[in-house]
C-alpha cells in the first residue's frame, strides 16, 4: 500500500498491477472490484452466501498520518532479543 512503502506509490496505485486479473488467471471463480464501502459490503454479503472461493478488490484513498515518526523502542526490541538469545542459548556468543 501507499503507506506502507512510506508514502512511495505501489504497483497497484500506479495501475501496473491488476489485482483482479491476477486472481482470475490464479482460476479465482468469484472475482469482484469495489471502490465504495457500500459496493465492498454487497460484495462481501454475496461472497458468503456462495461460500466459494471468492477476491474482492477494495480501492481506497490512501490517508494516514502526516508524518512517520521513528518510535525508537522498535530497534531496541532487536538488540534485546538478540542479548536475549545470547544469553540463554548454551555456547552462544553476543
Amino acid at each position: 500500500s501507499l503507506l506502507s512503502t512510506g508514502g512511495f506509490p505501489s504497483h497497484t496505485a500506479d495501475g501496473t498491477t491488476d489485482l483482479a486479473a491476477i486472481a482470475r488467471g490464479a482460476g479465482v471463480p468469484h472475482v469482484d472490484s469495489v471502490s465504495t464501502a457500500y459496493d465492498f459490503m454487497e460484495a462481501a454479503a454475496d461472497a458468503f452466501a456462495r461460500a466459494a472461493l471468492s477476491v474482492i478488490v477494495a480501492r481506497v484513498d490512501a490517508t494516514g498520518p502526516d508524518h512517520y515518526g521513528m518510535h525508537f523502542q522498535l530497534p531496541e526490541n532487536a538488540f534485546l532479543f538478540k542479548r536475549w538469545i545470547a544469553g540463554n542459548i548454551k555456547g552462544s556468543e553476543e
